[in-house]
């Protein structure tokens, strides 16, 4: 089995009637980054084939949906959201034969 990583990407939701308006409407995709293919064309194809996929799929409306309603939130349930995030993803871990340690996660909260 190769190695991957998975990434968070945005991807850009407007319409081709919105272009040109002001304000960001974007979603967030996990893509599984194909690192272990030794081949640097085959690492192009195999990411562009998998993020055409989710492009297409509905994950990144609905990040974009679920950033807007934590958005809406009173402040404390923002912030209890944001640090309840970054403790669930904390972990000692091995990346590349090293110890990593103190790992966290991060999401832009509106």
């Amino acid at each position: 089995m190769a190695l991957e990583i998975r990434a968070m990407v945005p991807v850009n939701l407007r319409r081709p009637k919105d272009m040109g308006r002001l304000g960001n409407r974007f979603g967030l995709v996990a893509l599984v980054l194909p690192v272990g293919l030794e081949n640097p064309l085959a690492r192009l194809y195999a990411t562009r084939e998998r993020m055409e996929k989710l492009k297409g799929s509905y994950q990144a409306p609905l990040t974009l949906s679920i950033l807007g309603a934590v958005g809406l939130a009173p402040k404390f349930a923002q912030e209890k959201y944001r640090y309840a995030g970054q403790q669930s993803h904390r972990r000692d871990d091995q990346r590349a034969g090293a110890a990593a340690s103190d790992l966290s996660g991060w999401c832009q909260i509106a």
